[in-house]
């Protein structure tokens, strides 16, 4: 990202940043050689020093589903000169402006565009329909020894992620190596120990609102369940009467947070 940008945002997750053919065929061939990146070359030169994208277990499994995806209609997956499954993923930008497609086998990565030089729409013209069949007839064009799966045969040794790590019964946690989980869900409001104060006689719905966590999520108060939209990351909810109440959030994890408040 640029030196000015705020950091990553919702544009980001759902395709909206610029990304060339090049760039994007780099990043396939990274999953294609195990998750480790190396910069493309026009012409045949000194391999730079590769750049871990992912773990080589994540692009395994990666390639492995992609190899399962239907070949474009009249293609079919297998045949003289494709003896073995094409990994490869289609896209198609926002109105029809750009149809992607790219595919991996053991020795060859390709990447196809389709669109327009200026940019303009192309209605109907997708992917798994304009760029898919492309590949595929380039892959018929290659030579059959390389076109052997793109996931290695044997599967990678696998380490389970720090959070989903076992501890024996014996084994002490250690608080200094502790891992916060980013992906929590916390209560934004209320707020632990906060004190509510309305005016005399005036206990309406008050707004609970969390972060994070998975949805649907569950909202709880003393443990009964109060109602919840499940896209929603917030609640509503009218106190009986001045008292202490323990307000909890749970998401589809599992993962809670909670607050003890007053009601005054």
């Amino acid at each position: 990202l640029p030196q000015t940008a705020l950091g990553p945002g919702l544009p980001l997750a759902l395709g909206g940043v610029s990304v060339s053919l090049w760039d994007m065929v780099t990043l396939y061939l990274g999953l294609a050689r195990g998750g480790a990146v190396v910069p493309l070359r026009a012409v045949p030169g000194v391999e730079a020093a590769p750049v871990r994208l992912v773990g080589a277990a994540a692009a395994y499994d990666v390639v492995r589903v992609l190899e399962g995806t239907p070949a474009p209609v009249g293609w079919a997956v297998g045949g003289v000169r494709r003896r073995h499954r094409v990994a490869f993923k289609t896209g198609t930008s926002y109105g029809f402006r750009d149809a992607w497609c790219f595919g991996m086998t053991e020795g060859y990565t390709i990447g196809v565009w389709v669109g327009r030089p200026d940019g303009t729409p192309s209605p109907g013209r997708y992917g798994a329909n304009t760029a898919a069949p492309v590949l595929f007839r380039v892959f018929d064009l290659l030579p059959a020894p390389a076109l052997a799966s793109a996931a290695p045969a044997a599967l990678p040794e696998r380490a389970a992620p720090a959070l989903l790590r076992r501890l024996a019964g014996s084994q002490a946690i250690d608080p200094a190596a502790a891992i916060a989980d980013p992906d929590a869900v916390r209560l934004v409001f209320p707020t632990d120990g906060l004190a509510i104060d309305p005016a005399p006689g005036d206990l309406r719905s008050m707004t609970l609102v969390a972060a994070g966590g998975r949805r649907p999520l569950t909202w709880l108060i003393d443990g009964r369940p109060i109602p919840s939209r499940p896209a929603r990351r917030d609640a509503h909810w009218s106190p009986s009467g001045p008292g202490f109440a323990r307000v909890t959030v749970i998401d589809a994890d599992g993962r809670s947070a909670a607050a003890e408040i007053e009601v005054r």
